[in-house]
């Protein structure tokens, strides 16, 4: 069980490994050591007469075990490098999200996703404007279809 990909080789990005891997394997352990701190405070109950804390006792106890696992196959694999930190995907993600809610309200969602997608779009090196645009087209529509026509979530589609 490995989170692990193969880069494509005309990317000329070298493929990540078991480095990666130990990282990823350190936050599904810390999630879920997380959540069964959290659900230590309700009754948990059986199988048969579930109790409060049963169902995020279970997740808990399922992110442990990927880690473990992911975190196993890590280590035996071996180690290497970490590939140094960049601050341009982060920003330009984690941006994007906080544009996203500051701004839904305002804007609407049409308006809104496309300013996500545009936003995020930045944390790619050699993005090109057109795929953005195209993508951030497609995502729009696609979340006006699912929340606004089929869901029917009172938000506003465009400005107001």
């Amino acid at each position: 069980m490995s989170v692990h990909t193969e880069s494509a080789p005309e990317t000329g990005r070298r493929a990540t490994g078991p480095a990666v891997d130990l990282w990823a394997a350190g936050l599904f352990v810390a999630t879920g050591t997380a959540w069964l701190g959290l659900a230590g405070g309700y009754a948990i109950g059986n199988a048969g007469r579930m109790g409060p804390g049963f169902f995020p006792a279970l997740v808990a106890g399922l992110l442990l075990a990927v880690g473990a696992a992911i975190g196993g196959t890590a280590l035996a694999r071996g180690s290497e490098r970490f590939e140094p930190f960049r601050l341009r995907p982060l920003a330009a993600v984690l941006g994007s999200v906080l544009v996203f809610g500051l701004a839904v309200d305002r804007l609407g969602l049409l308006l809104t996703a496309v300013l996500l997608v545009v936003i995020a779009g930045q944390s790619l090196p050699g993005g090109g404007l057109r795929q953005t645009l195209l993508l951030a087209a497609g995502l729009a529509a696609a979340c006006w279809l699912l929340f606004i026509v089929l869901l029917g979530v009172p938000l506003e589609a465009l400005p107001r």
